[in-house]
C-alpha cells in the first residue's frame, strides 16, 4: 500500500507542473477568481501492477491577486526537479512537455489544458518514466469549475 501512495504522490507531483512564467503565456485573466472545485482522477501503472484508482476532490479559493502573482495559476505546487521542454498556447488550449528527476526517478510529463470557459477547465496529463526501477505509466485527468465567490457565496 505504501508503494501505491508513493506512486500517486509522484504522479500528482509531476502533474502539478513547474511552468515558469517566462515559458508560458500570461493566463492570469483567463479564469475568474473565486471558489474553485476540482477533481483529480489518476490512473497509474507501475511495472505490471495497475494501482487502484483514487479520485481526489477538493476546493480552493483563488483570488485575483493570486492569479496576477502566479501567472501559471493551474499549478498546485512548484516542483523544482522539473524542467519545461516545450509549451504551446493556441486559443483556449495549452500543451506542454516537461522532464522531471525526483529522488532517482525520471519522468516525462505531457499535458493538455483546455480552458472551457472563464469558469471551467480540463487538464489531461500523460506521465511515463521509471520509479524504484520499474516502468511507470500514468494518465491523470483534472476537471475544475468555479462554484462561487470565496467564503461560500454564490455568484
Amino acid at each position: 500500500m505504501k508503494l501505491h501512495t508513493v506512486a500517486i504522490a509522484l504522479v500528482l507531483g509531476a502533474t502539478a507542473l513547474t511552468v515558469r512564467a517566462a515559458s508560458v503565456p500570461d493566463l492570469s485573466h483567463a479564469i475568474d477568481p473565486g471558489e474553485w472545485a476540482y477533481t483529480v482522477d489518476p490512473q497509474i501503472q507501475l511495472g505490471d501492477m495497475q494501482m487502484p484508482s483514487k479520485t481526489i476532490q477538493n476546493k480552493k479559493c483563488v483570488t485575483q491577486q493570486e492569479l496576477d502573482k502566479n501567472k501559471d495559476w493551474f499549478t498546485h505546487s512548484q516542483q523544482k526537479q522539473c524542467t519545461m521542454e516545450s509549451v504551446r498556447h493556441q486559443g483556449h488550449e495549452l500543451t506542454f512537455t516537461e522532464k522531471c528527476e525526483m529522488n532517482g526517478n525520471s519522468m516525462t510529463v505531457k499535458g493538455h489544458l483546455t480552458l472551457d470557459s472563464r469558469t471551467s477547465y480540463h487538464l489531461v496529463v500523460e506521465t511515463t518514466g521509471t520509479m524504484a526501477g520499474r516502468q511507470l505509466k500514468g494518465h491523470t485527468e483534472v476537471t475544475a469549475h468555479r462554484v462561487g465567490d470565496c467564503g461560500g457565496a454564490k455568484p
